[in-house]
């Protein structure tokens, strides 16, 4: 099983040191055990394009998995 886990900051970088520090430390715990496989962060809702080709469905929306209120 795989997970995708998003770090949202809203483009201003609010992040201090110390958080910044832990997630270092954890993306390196996850590759200390073999678990990483990708890490970058997400545009904007209002910039974002979603692809989904499961099943070959070949399908290009514009916008975010998530809301407004989800992504700040």
């Amino acid at each position: 099983m795989r997970f995708v886990i998003f770090v949202i900051d809203g483009g201003v970088n609010t992040a201090c040191s110390n958080e910044m520090t832990a997630i270092d430390e954890f993306n390196q715990m996850l590759q200390d055990n073999g678990h990483f496989i990708y890490a970058a962060g997400i545009a904007q809702p209002t910039d974002a394009v979603v692809i989904d080709n499961r099943l070959d469905a070949d399908l290009v929306s514009t916008g975010s998995l998530f809301s407004e209120r989800e992504f700040y």
